[in-house]
């Protein structure tokens, strides 16, 4: 199976993947929202953000690790994949230590800290414990066998076992909420559908990588990038968690959480449908740079950020004209809380937007393991995020956050574009630029006519026979700025489409 299949594959898994995990994903926060309140809801979310902090223990060894085995496996050298493989083992182990030992501490401190309605002390720490565990298996089993699987450009599996956990989650959330289970309890027996997809990722990898030895002589040299990507991924893991962490630290309102944490959903799984083309694609780049076919790669590169460019121009019309409509119906019957917030919609629509003009490029970083030599845009990138959602969120709020973390990922796509062509000469900066500039403009003409247009969905089916056609007039709108700026891309990419269907 060629690279352009195998990416093939991977995106369509991929793509089903975060399908079922964005429609499942909004019907549990619903029921939570619902049965338990929004108290409640932005308690699970604070927990599961400080979660995310702890994950940090183990940064950089899932990148490291699979940019390790990229040549190991296009050389097809099991002795090489073993001593990679044992010495991410290790690493793993040991970082479960001490997220094990984090967990705990939170689980004794968060009580003290918080107080909610409906939830003893006690109750709170046990449901820190209980959300711990499902993290814990990352370290214990998924991680080790994720980082094979992508490696071997095989991320389908990954996707599968996705849509099994996301299937079951819900299934159980579902069925016990309605039967007025508590929260805690609740929380419990979700935890089978994390154990269901440890279970499925460990029995292919033991069937389909028999020859892998997790006890041989590790290489840790192999993972030396660790450290640079620890970096990346601490910095990051700050910046995506600031805001909550500055909601919940300065503003103490489980509430605000709650709304902040419904915008995000939505968000989170219109960019989880997008990080499909990049992440399943980096394997592919990973193996071209290995293996040192730069021709390949620029002309590769430049259909892909085109592509990439042309769906997100689709993709964040849809989201700015039909956000605020999901919003009002998704919390309609919920009064504890002011979810109805146009500005805020908007925001978080911009800000994902500016998000990924940065994505193609860092697809490539990613690939390149261009680690060490992009920390100072993390470091700022960081600053700006944090610095200025601290000091805008008392007068403006949720928008507050939202404009410091605009203006970092304004910056960072800034120096991402600037620093992949001195690393590849073949790409280049101002073709990156004017396609940013294209999706831009290309966004605000799309939605200005929704300025006077209504749209005021009453329900979910309604809402998507809207969405269906705000779709189809955003893609002819992304296919006529395409045809008008970028004849010969499209005609390319076109053509790569049709050799594939032959192939």
């Amino acid at each position: 199976m060629n690279r352009t299949k195998r990416y093939m594959y991977n995106s369509v898994a991929a793509f089903t993947a975060e399908i079922v995990t964005m429609i499942l994903g909004f019907v549990t926060p619903r029921i939570i929202l619902v049965t338990y309140g929004s108290e409640l809801n932005g308690l699970t979310s604070s927990i599961l953000q400080f979660m995310s902090y702890f994950n940090l223990v183990e940064a950089g060894f899932s990148n490291a690790a699979v940019y390790a085995l990229y040549k190991p496996f296009a050389d097809k050298d099991e002795t090489a994949i073993n001593a990679v493989v044992s010495a991410a083992r290790r690493m793993y182990l040991r970082a479960g230590g001490i997220f094990c030992a984090l967990v705990v501490g939170l689980a004794l401190i968060y009580p003290l800290y918080i107080d909610v309605d409906g939830l003893s002390n006690l109750d709170v720490g046990l449901l820190v414990l209980i959300l711990g565990v499902s993290n814990v298996l990352n370290f214990f089993t998924l991680s080790k066998h994720r980082a094979v699987i992508t490696a071997d450009m095989r991320v389908y599996v990954i996707s599968l076992s996705n849509i099994a956990f996301s299937l079951a989650n819900t299934l159980i959330i579902v069925f016990l909420a309605q039967n007025g289970v508590g929260l805690v309890e609740l929380r419990f027996w979700a935890l089978a559908a994390a154990f269901l997809r440890a279970g499925i990722l460990s029995l292919y990898c033991h069937k389909r990588y028999a020859f892998i030895d997790e006890k041989a002589e590790p290489n840790f040299a192999a993972l030396n990038k660790s450290k640079d990507a620890l970096f990346h991924e601490v910095l990051y893991a700050l910046y995506k968690g600031a805001p909550i962490a500055l909601i919940t630290l300065i503003l103490r309102d489980m509430a605000v959480v709650s709304v902040y944490n419904v915008y995000s959903m939505v968000i989170m799984g219109i960019a989880g449908l997008l990080a499909v083309f990049s992440s399943g694609l980096a394997p592919s780049f990973g193996n071209v740079i290995m293996l040192g076919e730069m021709d390949t790669l620029g002309q590769a590169y430049g259909e892909f950020e085109f592509t990439y460019y042309s769906i997100i121009t689709a993709v964040y019309t849809v989201a700015m004209v039909m956000i605020m409509p999901f919003v009002r119906i998704y919390t309609r019957g919920v009064t504890d809380a002011v979810y109805d917030l146009p500005i805020v919609g908007l925001l978080f629509c911009v800000n994902s937007l500016a998000h990924n003009f940065r994505m193609p490029q860092m697809m490539l970083v990613s690939a390149g393991g261009h680690y060490r030599e992009t920390r100072s845009h993390s470091v700022i990138q960081l600053t700006i995020s944090v610095g200025l959602g601290a000091l805008l969120i008392q007068p403006l709020g949720i928008a507050g956050i939202l404009i410091g973390s605009l203006c970092s990922n304004l910056y960072r796509a800034t120096a991402l574009i600037r620093f992949v062509p001195t690393q590849y000469s073949q790409l280049r900066s101002r073709r990156s630029f004017l396609r940013i500039l294209r999706v831009a403009v290309t966004v605000l003409l799309g939605v200005l006519p929704f300025c006077w247009i209504p749209v005021a969905p009453d329900g979910y089916l309604s809402w998507a026979l809207c969405a269906l056609g705000v779709c189809a007039y955003a893609a002819l709108l992304a296919l006529a700025s395409a045809v008008l700026f970028e004849r010969a891309e499209l005609k390319n990419v076109l053509r790569r489409i049709r050799r594939l269907r032959r192939a």
